[in-house]
C-alpha cells in the first residue's frame, strides 16, 4: 500500500513538474485569462509557447532582472525569446510595468532583443531600462520580425543605449508592424546598413505615428569598405507612412542620412520636427527630416531645427529624390547646410518630379557648397527614361487569320534584345502548332500619327504567312514592305514643378555656378536624347538577326517649373549663373516674386534670374 500511495506522489510530482515547465505563474494564456508574469522565471517561459499564435502574457509587476541575469546569464545578459525558424506569434501585455535591470551583451549574436524574432506579435505598454549590444537585427525590444507580416508595438519605452551592425534600432532592429507610442532615450550605433534611433528597418505593411526619441544616431563605418546606407532619427529605412514623429539628437551617417528617416519608399509624413544635426560623411543624400526618397514623398508640418552636413544631395529638409512626384506643404527648415553639389534649404535635388509641388515653405540660415545651391532648390534635374518604344510592332505583313484559332497571331513583330528561337505550344483545334511570341493585342499596334522618326537602312525583316510547319517551326516567310522601319515610337512628355508661397533668408555662398535664391539650376539641358542608331531584332528563316534603324531626329522632354509668391532676401556668392530667385531657369514662369539681394559673381547675372532659356 506505502509502494502504491509512493507511486502515486511520484507521478503527481512529474505531472507537476511538466506543467511547471511549462509555465509557473497562473492564468491559462487567453486574451481573458492571460499567463500572469510575476518575476523573471515566468518572463523567461515566454520562450516555451513559441510559433503558437493567440497566446496571452501580463506583466502583474514591475521586475528587475539584475540578480537573476548575473546568476543565470553573466556576462552575456538576457537570452532572446524567438528565433526566425521558432518565432513569439503570441501577445505580451506589459500592463504599464517596467522591467529594469536588462542587458544584453552578445556582439556576436543576429536578432537581439526582449524577444529576438516575432511573427504577427503585439507588445505592447512596457518599458525596458537597460543597453543591449548585439551583432545584426538588434533592438530593446525586438531583434527582427516578419518584413510582410504586421506586428503591433505600441506604448512602449526604452532608456539605455543600443548597439550592433546591420538594423539597429533602439524598440526594434527589423520588422513590418504598426509602430505606435514609441519612445526612445539613448543612443544608437551601428556599423552597417539602416541604423535609426527607434527603428532600424520599418518593413512593407503597417505604419509608424507617434514616436519620440532622445539621443545620437550613429553609423560609425562600414565593415565593407563601402558606404553604410540608411541612418535616420526615427527609422534607417521606411516603407512606411510616418506621422507625429519627434526625434532630438545628433544624427551620424555616411550616405541616405535623415533627422527623421535615412531613406523612404514613396510614402507620407506628417507633423514631424527634427532638433540638433545631420551629419553625413559619404558620398549623398542628407537631410534635415529625410535623407534620400525614392518614387515619391509627401510631407505636410516638416520642421527640421538641425544644422545639416553632407556633400551631394544635401538639404534643410529633403536631401534628394531620385523619381516621381514631391510634395511639400508647410515645411519649415532653420539651421545652417553645408554641401557640395545640389544644396538646398528645403530640398537638395529633386529628380524626374513628375507632377510636384513646394507650397508654404521657409528656410532660415546659411547655404555653403560648390555649386547647384538654393534657398528652396539646389537642382532640379530630369533623365533619361524608358518612354521610348523600340519594340515596334505593325499591321503590315499579316498572315491569313482564322478567328476560331485562338493565340493565331494577327501581326508580326520586332524584339529589342536577340531572340534565340520561337516558343512553340499546340492549338487546341488541330494540334498544330504555333508561336506564342509572334501574337500582340491591337493596343500595341502603332498608327500612323508614330510614324516618322526611323527609317531603315539595312537589312530586311520577315514575317510569317503561316502556311506551313516543319518539326515545330514555321517554314514559309516573307519580307515585309518598307514602311514598317518607320514605326518606332519617340514620346514628347512633360513634368511640372509648382513653386509657391516659399522663401528664404540668409546667405548662399557657392564656388563655382548655379546660385539661386529659390532655385540654384533648374534642368539641366536637353533631355531624353538618344542614340542615332538602333538594332532591331528578327526571326526569319529559321535564325534570329538584325536590321539598323537610324534616327531622324531626337526628343526632348521639359520639366516646367513655376515660381509664384515666393522671396529670397540675403547674399549670393558664386562665379556664373546666378539670380536673385533662379541661377538658370527653362521655361516656366516666374511671377509675384521678390529678391533682396547683394549678388557677386562673374558672367550670367540677374537680380532676378541668372539666365534664362526654352
Amino acid at each position: 500500500m506505502k509502494i502504491k500511495h509512493f507511486l502515486f506522489f511520484a507521478a503527481m510530482m512529474l505531472s507537476s513538474i511538466g506543467a511547471f515547465a511549462q509555465f509557473s505563474g497562473s492564468g491559462s494564456g487567453t486574451e481573458s485569462d492571460p499567463y500572469r508574469i510575476f518575476n523573471a522565471v515566468n518572463l523567461t517561459q515566454m520562450r516555451n509557447f513559441l510559433n503558437q499564435e493567440g497566446v496571452y502574457f501580463k506583466l502583474q509587476n514591475d521586475i528587475d532582472l539584475t540578480e537573476w541575469l548575473a546568476e543565470n546569464y553573466p556576462g552575456q545578459g538576457w537570452q532572446p525569446v524567438g528565433s526566425s525558424s521558432e518565432p513569439f506569434k503570441g501577445v505580451l501585455d506589459g500592463n504599464g510595468k517596467t522591467i529594469s535591470g536588462f542587458s544584453i551583451n552578445r556582439s556576436t549574436a543576429d536578432y537581439v532583443g526582449l524577444f529576438g524574432y516575432i511573427s504577427g506579435a503585439t507588445i505592447k505598454n512596457l518599458t525596458i531600462n537597460g543597453n543591449v549590444t548585439g551583432h545584426d537585427y538588434v533592438g530593446a525590444f525586438v531583434g527582427g520580425g516578419t518584413q510582410d507580416v504586421s506586428n503591433t508595438l505600441t506604448g512602449l519605452t526604452h532608456n539605455g543605449t543600443t548597439a550592433g551592425n546591420y538594423r539597429v534600432g533602439s524598440i526594434v532592429g527589423a520588422c513590418a508592424g504598426n509602430f505606435s507610442n514609441l519612445t526612445a532615450n539613448g543612443n544608437v550605433t551601428g556599423s552597417g546598413n539602416d541604423v535609426g534611433g527607434a527603428i532600424g528597418r520599418a518593413g512593407d505593411v503597417g505604419s509608424i505615428s507617434d514616436v519620440t526619441v532622445t539621443g545620437d544616431v550613429k553609423i560609425t563605418s562600414s565593415s565593407t569598405g563601402t558606404d553604410a546606407i540608411c541612418t535616420g532619427g526615427i527609422v534607417g529605412y521606411s516603407n512606411l507612412n510616418i506621422s507625429n514623429a519627434t526625434y532630438s539628437g545628433n544624427v551620424t551617417g555616411q550616405s541616405w542620412v535623415g533627422g527623421i528617416v535615412g531613406l523612404s519608399q514613396a510614402k507620407t509624413f506628417s507633423n514631424l520636427t527634427a532638433t540638433g544635426s545631420v551629419k553625413g560623411t559619404g558620398t549623398d543624400f542628407v537631410g534635415g527630416i529625410c535623407g534620400k526618397c525614392e518614387n515619391g514623398l509627401t510631407i505636410s508640418n516638416g520642421t527640421s531645427r538641425c544644422k545639416v552636413t553632407g556633400k551631394k544631395y544635401t538639404g534643410g529638409i529633403v536631401g534628394g529624390s531620385e523619381s516621381g512626384a514631391v510634395t511639400l506643404t508647410s515645411c519649415y527648415a532653420e539651421g545652417d547646410i553645408t554641401g557640395t553639389t545640389a544644396v538646398g534649404g528645403i530640398c537638395g535635388q529633386i529628380k524626374n518630379p513628375g507632377s510636384s509641388s513646394i507650397s508654404g515653405c521657409n528656410y532660415w540660415g546659411d547655404i555653403t557648397g560648390t555649386s547647384q545651391l538654393g534657398g528652396i532648390i539646389g537642382r532640379i534635374q530630369t533623365t533619361n527614361s524608358s518612354t521610348i518604344d523600340f519594340n515596334a510592332f505593325t499591321q503590315a505583313g499579316v498572315g491569313a487569320y482564322n478567328a476560331n484559332w485562338p493565340g493565331y497571331p494577327k501581326s508580326a513583330c520586332f524584339f529589342s534584345t536577340p531572340v534565340s528561337q520561337y516558343s512553340f505550344n499546340r492549338r487546341p483545334d488541330n494540334g498544330k502548332p504555333y508561336s506564342q511570341y509572334s501574337h500582340i493585342s491591337e493596343t500595341n499596334i502603332l498608327t500612323s500619327s508614330d510614324l516618322g522618326n526611323w527609317v531603315r537602312t539595312t537589312g530586311e525583316v520577315g514575317y510569317t504567312v503561316w502556311e506551313g510547319y516543319s518539326n515545330g517551326y514555321i517554314i514559309h516567310t516573307g519580307i515585309f514592305p518598307t514602311s514598317v522601319y518607320n514605326n518606332i515610337r519617340l514620346t514628347n512628355t512633360s513634368t511640372f514643378l509648382n513653386l509657391a508661397n516659399n522663401s528664404a533668408i540668409g546667405n548662399i555662398n557657392g564656388l563655382d555656378s548655379f546660385v539661386g535664391g529659390i532655385i540654384g539650376q533648374d534642368a539641366d539641358g536637353p533631355y531624353y536624347m538618344v542614340a542615332s542608331t538602333k538594332n532591331i531584332y528578327y526571326y526569319i528563316n529559321g535564325a534570329t538577326t538584325s536590321t539598323e534603324l537610324v534616327l531622324k531626329g531626337y526628343s526632348y522632354t521639359y520639366t516646367t517649373t513655376n515660381i509664384t509668391d515666393s522671396y529670397f532676401s540675403g547674399n549670393l556668392t558664386g562665379t556664373n549663373y546666378i539670380g536673385g530667385i533662379a541661377g538658370t531657369k527653362q521655361g516656366g514662369q516666374i511671377n509675384k516674386c521678390y529678391a533682396s539681394a547683394s549678388i557677386n559673381g562673374g558672367q550670367y547675372i540677374g537680380g532676378i534670374a541668372g539666365a534664362l532659356s526654352k
